[in-house]
């Protein structure tokens, strides 16, 4: 679920709206833009350090 709101996953049937935008009908240039302006992910484990 959280792929397919990030845009990073296209739905089979259906469809993905953020912030009124139908992600699956976007060029991936536009996607990226909705991506930079809209998404951010927070892990929980970034793994930049060994531990």
């Amino acid at each position: 679920l959280l792929n397919l709101a990030g845009g990073l996953d296209r739905p089979d049937r259906g469809a993905v709206l953020v912030e009124g935008v139908e992600l699956g009908t976007l060029s991936l240039k536009k996607l990226a833009d909705v991506r930079r302006r809209s998404v951010g992910y927070v892990f929980q484990a970034l793994n930049l350090v060994p531990s």
